[in-house]
């Protein structure tokens, strides 16, 4: 089931979800969910300075064997070859 706007101005949702960083063993927790029908998972970068911002919004993947799948190469016409 979709989920269903209710208001005009919402462009979408976001779950928190936690997870232990592999590198610092840290507990994180990073936004997944849609924002104007397009997948996006948040994740939070490390800040140096204040005028960072806390999450990187990106689009989501699909999973493929337990990571992230490449992106489909785009294929080339001979149209798009410059000579």
């Amino acid at each position: 089931m979709a989920f269903e706007k209710k208001d005009p101005d919402e462009l979408g949702a976001l779950w928190a979800r936690t997870y232990v960083c592999k590198k610092t063993g840290d507990t994180l927790t990073r936004l997944t969910g849609t924002v104007d029908g397009v997948e996006v998972v948040c994740w939070p970068i490390d800040k140096q300075h204040d005028n960072q911002p806390t999450y990187r919004v990106k689009r989501s993947r699909p999973r493929v064997g337990g990571k992230a799948a490449a992106p489909a190469p785009t294929p080339v016409t001979d149209d798009e070859i410059p000579f």
